[in-house]
């Protein structure tokens, strides 16, 4: 009797495990994930609305044909609909991270970063001094007004430091500060770091990095600086911008976009000189592109050195707004955004597309690469060396501009064509690394809309502005240094190109 109560038991438990509802628990997810990634792939606003209904309609679909499957009789079928049920689970999962991850990476790179300015203590290289507390009578120099609100703020911290009061001796340029250190005038000098690297580029400077020794370094964030109206006597042309920006405008309206290229030791926050500078005029309605290079060394007015002439890529030590400024000034128009990149982004972008093909107007050899005249595949590494070389071309600069521009256009081609999707999610974190920029989300979401539902290919024109050679002193070294004198002509030109995209006229490669 006991035997049989004991197999009558043991045959309901096994029943009672034959029905537990693995399928209907399968089809709950498969339906919970379909709605997610439904509502994620809306969040993005990166689909239009054809698309995004084709999108529901197959998830629906989706969810239906798991539900018909595990909710038929048959075993078979059941065993059938849970696998299917599974597989859909996983590629549900790993689209709506996907999504959730482009989400987190499109609005954490158009989050415009806080600039930062690196001010270094320095001493000479012989200095018996090893940190701030050693540094107890010695006098300080500073600079008499260039970059002044980041130099106080670090002369309050070293007062802090150091709980007394500091002797300081001020001086005109960055030159006269770092030659009044050697010389022995000042013990010390209080000089935001990127003038090193500016000193370093210049004569009689070359060797100042081996002559100085920082102690420390410290870190601001200086408040953005007035800047002066342009002083061009050209008419400004009014780039125009989305409907997050300005009522009434649409994403048919062209924008500008400066693309600034920066090689900071310490980051993309940090105000550097800016290598690559570009203005990206994009015409959505005319499906056309000038991509426009101005020379780093364009010997121009800043927009805060109230006319004296600078070189450009200088404007980036007092912060992306006055390269900005300072090119608005030289062009007569107003710039909508700000693209920033640093190096090494830009090298890790190129790599998880895959490489690019960039055409080479000559065959050379450049820091342990060679380069074919015509088309060249180059991986990261290879395109950087490509964009920033320039001593292998008679007209350097003005062809390492052209170069740059090259590359960028060989970086559009290759993220418009579906290679894009192989390494989706390394893309995603080279950008959120080395990316930056101030195009609004929603413009950006409609451009892609715009690009997806009629996929019409762009036209990518390109100049270059030119100049000649020169020694000029500069605002920002206050001795000669070497300079481009910019070719008027050449700026006529690019006005006139700027002119007529933004104004909707379809232009030609020059």
């Amino acid at each position: 009797m006991s035997n049989s109560n004991n197999t009558n038991n043991s045959k309901e438990i096994n029943r009672g495990k034959r029905s537990f509802p693995w399928g209907n628990i399968i089809l709950i997810f498969v339906a919970v994930l379909s709605v997610a990634f439904g509502i994620l792939m809306g969040m993005t606003q990166l689909l239009p609305p054809f698309y995004l209904v084709l999108l529901i309609l197959v998830l629906v679909a989706l969810t239906a044909l798991v539900a018909v499957l595990v909710l038929q009789k048959g075993k078979g079928m059941q065993t059938t609909g849970m696998v299917f049920g599974i597989l859909a689970s996983l590629m549900l999962i790993v689209g709506c991270f996907g999504v959730a991850r482009t989400l987190i990476t499109l609005n954490n790179v158009v989050t415009p970063n806080t600039e930062e300015v690196h001010v270094g203590i320095y001493v000479r290289d012989d200095d018996s001094a090893q940190m701030l507390g050693d540094m107890g009578e010695y006098t300080f120099g500073i600079l008499e007004s260039i970059d002044r609100e980041s130099v106080d703020e670090t002369v309050a911290q070293i007062t802090g430091k150091l709980e007394r009061d500091i002797t300081i001796s001020e001086y005109v340029s960055p030159a006269a500060l770092v030659n009044a250190l050697l010389d022995g005038q000042v013990d010390a000098i209080v000089m935001n770091e990127a003038y090193v690297d500016v000193l370093a580029e210049t004569e009689g400077f070359e060797d100042v990095e081996q002559r100085l020794r920082q102690i420390t370094s410290m870190t601001v964030n200086p408040p953005a600086r007035p800047t002066e109206p342009p002083t061009t006597g050209q008419p400004t042309t009014q780039g125009t911008t989305t409907p997050a920006t300005q009522g009434g405008q649409t994403v048919e309206d062209p924008f500008v976009v400066y693309i600034s290229g920066i090689d900071s030791r310490t980051g993309l926050n940090t105000r550097s000189r800016s290598d690559v500078n570009i203005l990206a005029v994009v015409n959505p309605k005319t499906h056309q592109i000038l991509l426009l290079s101005t020379p780093r060394d364009y010997f121009v007015p800043l927009s805060i050195s109230h006319g004296v002439k600078d070189k450009l890529t200088h404007a980036g030590i007092y912060g992306i707004d006055v390269s900005i400024d300072t090119l608005e000034m030289l062009y007569g128009i107003d710039i909508d955004y700000y693209f920033k990149v640093h190096f090494g982004g830009f090298k890790d972008i190129i790599d998880s597309l895959g490489g690019i093909t960039v055409s080479s107007p000559k065959a050379f050899d450049a820091r342990g690469y060679h380069f074919d005249e015509g088309d060249n595949y180059m991986d990261g590494d290879k395109a950087l060396v490509f964009a920033r070389e320039r001593y292998s071309f008679i007209d350097g600069d003005f062809q390492r501009g052209r170069n740059q521009m090259a590359v960028i256009k060989a970086v559009i081609a290759k993220a418009m064509s579906p290679s894009i999707l192989t390494n989706y999610l390394s893309l995603l974190k080279a950008v959120e690394d080395g990316f930056n920029t101030t195009v609004p989300y929603d413009l950006l979401a409609a451009l892609v809309r715009n690009q997806l539902a009629d996929n019409k290919p762009w036209d990518v024109i390109t100049y270059a502005v030119s100049g000649y050679g020169d020694y000029q002193v500069t605002f920002s070294q206050g001795v000669e240094a070497s300079v481009v004198i910019p070719d008027e002509n050449t700026v006529a030109k690019a006005k006139d190109l700027l002119s007529k995209i933004l104004s909707g006229e379809l232009i030609e490669q020059p």
